[in-house]
């Protein structure tokens, strides 16, 4: 998988945390495991919620100390 890393964002340190995101991904074709009925948008990991609104619910991205 491919990773869409913004800048003072890092992937998530915990490999255990990745790997199961990741997994998540590749048996939903791609789509944000933490994604809810109501949102629209861009749900396509990374979702508009990390590329727009500057949040990722599922950990799989987090902000740099």
């Amino acid at each position: 998988m491919e990773y869409f890393i913004k800048d003072g964002w890092q992937l998530n340190p915990n490999e255990k945390v990745v790997k199961g995101i990741t997994k998540m991904l590749e048996k939903n074709d791609n789509i944000c495991p933490c994604v809810h009925p109501q949102d629209d948008g861009d749900l396509h990991c990374p979702c508009d919620s990390y590329r727009l609104r500057d949040k990722c619910c599922c950990q799989l991205y987090i902000k740099k100390d």
